[in-house]
């Protein structure tokens, strides 16, 4: 079954980090869409930035929707490049919802035309989360040490590479 994206607004992101749980008929948990990736949205937007780029979007299974995981980008395009976080509830993994959300993402992405390139960064022992940047079409261009999460692997994906 085929997912379909769906950007949180501002008042949806406040009411969940408000503690509110199911939001216009979605149950939103935090391994649906963590809080951090909430606030976050939720500081920008409130501070102006385009909307495009800081609102996290659900991916969105069935009807009625199940909100199965969801994706953000995290800041507005620099240099051509913008970079991407994703996950997807723990009863939803294997599942494919990831590889669909990513590129979905992509081409969301790849709409505009001032990104040239997505970037996304996995923990070097998150073999799911590898493979979901590898089905895409990501590229491998090496790593780095992050004070929260340890070593990342760092992952590019050019507007000429990716097939949608």
């Amino acid at each position: 079954m085929l997912i379909r994206l769906q950007p949180l607004t501002l008042p949806q992101i406040d009411a969940r980090l408000m503690g509110t749980e199911t939001v216009n008929g979605l149950h939103l948990t935090e391994d649906v869409v963590p809080h951090a990736v909430l606030a976050m949205a939720s500081a920008a937007l409130k501070r102006g930035q385009l909307p495009q780029w800081w609102q996290p979007r659900l991916f969105l299974l069935g009807y009625p929707p199940i909100a199965v995981g969801s994706a953000t980008f995290k800041g507005e395009p620099v240099n051509g490049r913008i970079e991407i976080g994703y996950g997807v509830a723990h009863d939803y993994a294997g599942c494919g919802y990831a590889t669909m959300g990513v590129r979905l993402m992509a081409a969301y992405a790849f709409a505009h035309p001032d990104v040239d390139e997505v970037l996304a960064e996995t923990g070097i022992d998150n073999i799911a989360s590898r493979r979901v940047v590898q089905k895409v079409g990501f590229t491998l261009i090496g790593e780095r040490d992050s004070e929260d999460d340890g070593l990342l692997d760092r992952w590019l994906l050019s507007r000429d590479s990716f097939s949608g």
